[in-house]
């Protein structure tokens, strides 16, 4: 369907932020709006991360099988898998 609209990602925060549209019944809670925020903006980054460090891992992968078969003395044969996007591998990153 490629004429289906895909929102922004300020679009989707912004509707993350503000979910339960102020309006006189109920009005805006900056403090919930930035946890929100907040807490969106933490699941882009871990999303993001999660992506990357797929695509380095296939790239990774495929380098290391097609170049290594071939010439298994290459200098970047015995590089180590560090992913440099892996949560586990950045400090003070989560999941």
């Amino acid at each position: 369907m490629a004429d289906e609209y895909t929102p922004t990602t300020e679009e989707v925060r912004d509707f993350v932020t503000t979910a339960d549209a102020p309006g006189p019944w109920s009005p805006p809670d900056t403090a919930v709006e930035e946890a929100r925020g907040a807490a969106f903006d933490r699941w882009l980054a871990a999303h993001d991360r999660a992506v990357k460090a797929e695509g380095w891992d296939e790239g990774y992968a495929r380098a290391k099988s097609s170049h290594c078969d071939a010439w298994p003395s290459a200098a970047y044969c015995d590089v180590t898998d560090d992913n440099p996007h892996r949560a586990d591998q950045i400090e003070g990153a989560t999941e």
